[in-house]
């Protein structure tokens, strides 16, 4: 199989010979250029046809936000994967790329061994290049979402009556453009507790709750042990934690972090939430929804939920997910109640969770 085309664009000589070997020992990449400027980069692109471009964050910051945008809209067939840091400024950067069009992001590690921090990349981009080789090369779906309504009905679609108790929310990769267009759509009026799990480390989490927040008629923060379940509350799950629940006196939920194990080889991970929700909110109203992402992560906790409680799930369209894995997954274990575009997933989010169809 034809491996991808890649270009690196990096300013440091060692940091651009380190990616390379990296990428081009993976089964789907190969780089055929790298840069050493955004400059030089943009003259490559007028050159050659790349399939993924691997770009530092600090070149972003160099060449500017806009020009990301510029890219994306250039080169639609090219996709943008920043390189970034573990600190607040890159986070910022690397977060609004995305909210620009890059695909996705790799972390640098400070771990000091060489040979563990190039296995860890190298199956980080291996997990991206399999969904960007998908995306090329499988042919799309047989759902026709442009001729169905904005409520797209799945197998075994059920009615569900009753206000919601809690609303909660998975995501992975293209998840954070995601999330923000869906609680700026959030009218004021909507009030249910939101818990958020979006696969991302440390620093990056709460960058992205404080820009979420921004744009919100609800509270958004990152989440906190002890923190408690509230109404017009949204939080989302720090990187490096599993965020559960846990009923205290008087019955009030809290929420409390466990630096346990990754599952599904993620932290936060979905599925760990759900259960813990499934114990604490046993037989009462939970809407569940799932939006893009890789992996599978949220399957066997809506399993879960099912089984304990009056669990209704919103599955994310495959043509609005930039990775259609997650929703996938739920949707063919039978587990998702409707399929819904990206744009819509607010407005029938509020229906539901209000009672009003």
């Amino acid at each position: 199989m034809e491996k991808l085309k890649v270009l690196v664009v990096d300013h440091s000589v060692v940091n651009r010979k380190n990616i390379t070997d990296i990428v081009n020992a993976t089964n789907f990449g190969l780089v055929v250029r790298s840069a050493s400027s955004g400059q030089i980069a943009l003259e490559w692109l007028e050159q050659i046809q790349f399939d993924v471009i691997l770009m530092d964050v600090y070149v972003v910051k160099e060449i500017g936000l806009a020009q990301i945008q510029l890219l994306k809209t250039t080169y639609r067939d090219t996709e943008i994967i920043i390189m970034s840091d573990k600190d607040s400024e890159s986070a910022n950067i690397t977060l609004e790329a995305m909210n620009r069009g890059a695909l996705d992001f790799i972390l640098r590690s400070n771990e000091k061994n060489a040979t563990l921090i190039a296995q860890n990349v190298k199956n980080e981009l291996e997990a991206i290049f399999t969904q960007i080789k998908v995306r090329q090369f499988l042919p799309p779906s047989k759902i026709d979402f442009d001729e169905m309504p904005v409520e797209v009905k799945t197998k075994d679609k059920r009615k569900f009556s009753g206000d919601i108790d809690l609303v909660l929310i998975a995501s992975s990769t293209g998840g954070p453009v995601a999330l923000e267009m869906i609680c700026e759509q959030f009218p004021e009026d909507f009030t249910k507790p939101v818990l958020i799990v979006q696969h991302m480390p440390p620093e990056f989490t709460e960058v992205l709750a404080t820009a979420i927040n921004k744009k919100c008629h609800a509270s958004v923060s990152e989440a906190k042990v002890g923190m408690q379940i509230k109404p017009k509350h949204v939080m989302v799950a720090p990187g490096g934690f599993h965020m559960v629940l846990e009923e205290g006196m008087g019955k009030m939920v809290a929420i409390q972090l466990l630096d346990t194990p990754y599952v599904n080889g993620v932290k936060p991970s979905a599925d760990v939430l759900f259960e813990s929700v499934a114990k604490v909110y046993k037989g009462r109203n939970i809407l569940a929804v799932v939006l893009t992402g890789m992996g599978n992560d949220g399957t066997r906790g809506i399993r879960v939920l099912k089984e304990a409680c009056n669990c209704y799930c919103l599955t994310q369209s495959e043509k609005t997910c930039v990775v259609y894995g997650m929703p996938k997954c739920v949707y063919e274990a039978g587990l998702s109640d409707e399929v819904v575009h990206l744009k819509d997933m607010a407005y029938r989010m509020y229906q539901l969770a209000h009672n009003k169809g």
